[in-house]
């Protein structure tokens, strides 16, 4: 078999080497389907199948609560959290907070986006450290000052530092205070969000509260981690009930569930299932090809079948040539998204792809198998009606005018199952035009021309203040947190 599989590889070869314009076409045809299909499928991976790259990532969930039958936002204080540490239904919970903090000790200071983990949080998320090593409970205990130690990400350590092993043990000066760099992060871990992160201060002030992650128990699930937790709540409910209503339930979503519940997730997979209508749109314009080509070919199809060749041999023949096509489309598809979508990423606005670590990792194993699997089904898609049309035996005088009437009739189907998906694919995209100039034309209620935003973040105070100057006065809002002062205003030109 690996034989007859090599006298038909080599055929083929042949074949299209005499047909370099046939083969281009069709290649490119493949190619185009296969890469915006791939490149689709990476972010769906990136975001719903696979977004997170902490150790068991189904036991971590976020834990909120549920207040006259709708989910809200859940913060506990210092005593809350030790309380929820020590439940047992949970491996393990912590506390986070996202700011600024400034780095200086260079030429300018630069503002540093910062993650504030209690010190057990990245044990409880399963993140092992590149080099030295993560925070533990020594680094922040709850009731006392964190020690003043820093865990880098790898984007971080390699813009900052060169990628050199020696950055564990240096100094960073942040808000003016030193810093010591205990360990660096893998290149998966936070690849976008936070630059740094430092443990958090868990002081037993009761007007500080932050949200909380936790890591489940073997075999427990949310449903029983949130009737096991109800006892909890209630008593929170006592001691603090200006942040909890008097018959709240605990939520637990697990961080996959709570992703792939997102606003974008619809629009995503209605954009991936457009892409797979493009592929199948190639797949169609290189059936009709082998088609049109087969025409030509009826002659020798009917010579070989007199000499003896079977209609298994023929088909088989036929479908390694589509085979040797899919595969060569695949590999071009999967090289143009490999290097292309990472630079089309980057031509984005940020934030308008609901993943960021696709820049790191754009293609991976399962982006390849999927890319493998769509070049077999595509060389069976574009490739069985040829072979089922030509394998059949015929005599050598009629087999040009037979061939030519069931092409035509397969050309026929095929062009009407083609139109009906471009018409298709063109009323999708008319609607999506439509609606980006609308929100394009919406009026915000105010004129953007010439105006800049300026921020400034100083640390280091309990209050963040926000000051707006606009034409018709200032205002300032405030809203309480614990890691200083942000400054906004509009300046207009």
């Amino acid at each position: 078999m690996l034989d007859i599989l090599a006298v038909d590889l080599r055929y083929a070869l042949r074949i299209f080497r005499r047909s370099p314009g046939f083969a281009a076409t069709a290649v490119v045809s493949l190619a185009v389907g296969i890469a915006a299909a791939t490149g689709l499928f990476s972010i769906v991976n990136a975001a719903l199948l696979n977004p997170f790259p902490f150790a068991d990532i189904n036991r971590i969930v976020r834990l909120d609560m549920i207040d006259k039958g709708k989910p809200r936002g859940l913060s506990v204080t210092a005593r809350q959290l030790v309380a929820l540490q020590h439940s047992d239904v949970l491996d393990g919970a912590f506390a986070s907070n996202t700011w600024e903090m400034t780095l200086t000790g260079q030429d300018l200071p630069e503002a540093v986006r910062t993650q504030y983990f209690s010190a057990n949080g990245l044990n409880v998320l399963g993140v092992p450290p590149l080099l030295g090593r993560v925070f533990n409970e020594a680094d922040g205990p709850a009731g006392e000052q964190p020690q003043r130690v820093v865990v880098l990400t790898y984007r971080f350590w390699q813009r900052h530092f060169g990628g050199r092993p020696e950055a564990v043990g240096q100094t960073l000066y942040l808000n003016r205070e030193p810093y010591t760099v205990i360990g660096v992060l893998p290149r998966q871990y936070f690849y976008t969000g936070p630059e740094i992160l430092v443990p958090l201060h868990l002081t037993f002030d009761p007007n500080f509260a932050w949200g909380v992650q936790a890591r489940l128990k073997r075999g427990v699930n949310p449903r029983m981690a949130e009737q096991r937790l109800q006892p909890l709540f209630d008593q929170f409910a006592k001691e603090a009930p200006q942040r909890f209503p008097k018959e709240v339930r605990p939520l637990a979503r697990s961080l996959v569930e709570t992703q792939r519940a997102a606003g974008f997730v619809p629009t995503l997979l209605l954009i991936f299932a457009a892409s797979m209508l493009l592929l199948l749109l190639a797949c169609a314009n290189v059936s009709i090809l082998l088609l049109a080509r087969g025409t030509s070919r009826a002659h020798e199809f009917a010579v070989r079948a007199a000499i003896g060749a079977s209609r298994g041999r023929l088909m088989r023949q036929l479908l390694v040539e589509s085979l040797l096509l899919a595969f060569n489309g695949a590999a071009l598809g999967v090289a143009a998204g490999y290097w292309g979508l990472p630079a089309m990423l980057r031509l984005l606005p940020p934030n308008s792809v609901p993943v960021g670590n696709l820049m790191a990792v754009p293609v991976n194993v399962p982006v390849l198998l999927f890319s493998a699997g769509l070049a077999m089904a595509s060389a069976l898609i574009f490739g069985l009606s040829p072979a089922l049309s030509f394998s059949r035996p015929r005599l050598t005088a009629t087999a040009r005018t037979t061939a030519g009437v069931e092409s035509r009739r397969a050309h026929h189907l095929l062009l009407a199952a083609q139109i009906a998906l471009t018409v298709l694919l063109l009323a999708g995209t008319g609607a999506a035009v439509r609606v980006l100039i609308g929100l394009y034309r919406t009026s915000l209620g105010y004129d953007p021309h010439n105006v800049i935003i300026a921020s400034i973040n100083l640390p280091d105070a309990r209050s963040t203040f926000q000051r707006t100057a606009t034409r018709n006065g200032p205002t300032a809002p405030r809203s309480m947190s614990a890691s200083g002062i942000a400054w906004q205003t509009a300046i207009r030109n």
